[in-house]
């Protein structure tokens, strides 16, 4: 009865000693999946440089190279619904998101489209949105991953009148994963777990 006993507390022990072990390893895989979550959401657009800018309209002395000056007393205008400014990028990128800081902004609510282009002539749009009207800062928009040369931004008038008109614009973005150019990789050899007299070499052959 004794020795019955003595072997059901080693078994009850080593039972618990399990259990612990394996809340051990839970936790563990929980902080690992919430540090992994964590990096994940770190954004890797960062701003990319502006090789030209150019608008289907300027009033006056508020030309488009106005709004990409770094200066947020300069700007540029145009009093027309459907006016746009166009932006192309030092080369080829997937677009993340664009910085506006729109004229008044504090107190005008700017209504307008995102477009984008490979060829400059030829957009979509990707985004359709409206400003706060709440600041003079400059605010950012998220837009949808896009591969694009050209960035296109048309501004349907406002919540006071026609203008069109934007102090500061960047956009942020990345290279793609794979740049154009890229060589496909040259094998120079072949296996399998075995055949039916139809080789694995015949897998890479040029010949369907």
């Amino acid at each position: 009865m004794r020795y019955q006993k003595e072997l059901f507390l080693k078994k009850v022990t080593a039972l618990s000693a399990i259990s612990i072990l394996l809340m051990s390893f839970a936790a563990i895989s929980s902080m690992g999946l919430q540090t992994a979550s964590g990096q994940a959401s770190v954004s890797s657009c960062e701003k990319i440089p502006i090789s030209k800018v150019g608008a289907n309209g300027e009033r006056g002395a508020a030309t488009a190279s106005l709004a990409v000056d770094n200066n947020l007393n300069t700007r540029w205008a145009n009093e027309a619904v459907g006016s746009f400014i166009q932006l192309a990028l030092d080369r080829p990128r997937v677009v993340c998101d664009m910085d506006i800081a729109w004229f008044k902004g504090d107190g005008r609510s700017y209504n307008f489209v995102v477009s984008t282009s490979h060829d400059g002539i030829n957009f979509k749009e990707i985004a359709s949105t409206t400003s706060t009207g709440k600041t003079i800062s400059a605010e950012r928009y998220n837009l949808p991953d896009d591969f694009a040369r050209y960035v296109r931004v048309t501004v349907h008038g406002n919540s006071e009148n026609d203008l069109a008109s934007i102090k500061e614009m960047t956009v942020q973005g990345r290279l793609a994963a794979a740049e154009p150019g890229c060589t496909v990789p040259q094998i120079t050899a072949v296996s399998a777990s075995g055949n039916d007299d139809n080789v694995p070499e015949n897998t890479i052959d040029n010949n369907a």
